[in-house]
């Protein structure tokens, strides 16, 4: 077994306007890399656009699967509590089919108390992957301390 470490690093950077930060791993076992982006970026004080890019050199214990992939997320916080989301993401070229999906989806995040949030998602996920779309989802509580 070679126990050759793995290795990662991140560069961010955070303003007034949003964010940005890159990644990058190495996979000393598969001997294979993957690279991450992700903005973002207030486009108001409600309206927020994340955006996201990634890149697998080949099948990892990083890699989404696919060689590549890239998205997008709007998210609107209609009160101090609630906030609504949409967005989507390519994939392509998932390793060992080269069969590219997308899917779309929406996003519900409420604070019910103060560290006490909850989240509830639907999915739609289609391509070359799936005979038709599917749905998929969750709800997921979540206690802040």
């Amino acid at each position: 077994y070679d126990y050759t470490p793995n290795v990662i690093g991140k560069v961010s950077l955070t303003q007034g306007w949003g964010s940005v930060a890159g990644f990058v791993a190495y996979d000393g076992t598969a001997e294979e890399w993957a690279l991450k982006g992700f903005a973002s970026i207030k486009a108001t004080q409600q309206l927020t656009l994340e955006l996201l890019a990634t890149y697998n050199s080949d099948d990892n214990w990083y890699s989404n699967g696919y060689e590549y992939s890239f998205g997008g997320h709007l998210k609107y916080a209609a009160t101090p509590k609630l906030a609504l989301g949409l967005g989507g993401q390519y994939f392509g070229e998932k390793h060992g089919t080269n069969a590219d999906d997308w899917t779309i989806g929406g996003v519900v995040d409420y604070a019910l108390v103060e560290n006490f949030n909850t989240k509830i998602a639907v999915n739609y996920n289609d391509g070359d992957s799936y005979a038709d779309g599917t749905f998929s989802g969750f709800i997921r509580f979540q206690r802040d301390f």
